[in-house]
Formats: C-alpha cells, sequence, structure tokens
C-alpha cells in the first residue's frame, strides 16, 4: 500500500502543476483576446465545467497511476530473501 501512496500523490503532484501552468498560459493568452474581441478584460468563468475538467484531470491521473503502481505491492515478497 505504501508504494501505491507514494505513485498516487507524484502523480496528483504533477497534476496540480501541469493544470496550473495551464492556467496561467491560458489567462495570458484569454485575457488579450478577450479583450481585442470586446468581451471586457476578464474571459467568461463556468464554475460547473471547470470543476467538472478539474476532477477528469484528477481520475485520469491518479487511475492508470493507480494501476500501474498494483504490481510494485508484490516486490518486497518477489526478493525478500529467507533466513535459510
Amino acid at each position: 500500500m505504501p508504494a501505491r501512496c507514494c505513485v498516487l500523490y507524484e502523480a496528483l503532484g504533477a497534476a496540480v502543476v501541469g493544470v496550473t501552468l495551464a492556467a496561467l498560459t491560458a489567462l495570458t493568452c484569454l485575457v488579450p483576446l478577450a479583450v481585442a474581441v470586446g468581451n471586457g478584460p476578464m474571459p467568461a468563468f463556468d464554475v460547473p465545467w471547470t470543476v467538472g475538467v478539474l476532477a477528469a484531470v484528477g481520475v485520469a491521473v491518479a487511475a492508470p497511476a493507480a494501476m500501474t503502481a498494483h504490481p510494485l505491492a508484490g516486490i518486497r515478497r518477489q526478493f525478500a530473501r529467507g533466513s535459510e
């Protein structure tokens, strides 16, 4: 179980960094575009859609990480030396 937690924490941390960088990039590009089009200085913010996308990102990152971490659970058993 600790290996799976470690992999999940690392994957979710990478997702947080990715979402943060994507948000900064989107704001950098979308604010000037919104001003140029005449929609004001800030693009429209749709809360349900944004929360849904962030939840989907979390699942898309955590599920494969948990599935690939599962084989690591038996490593200690596989390479353990007995006191023979």
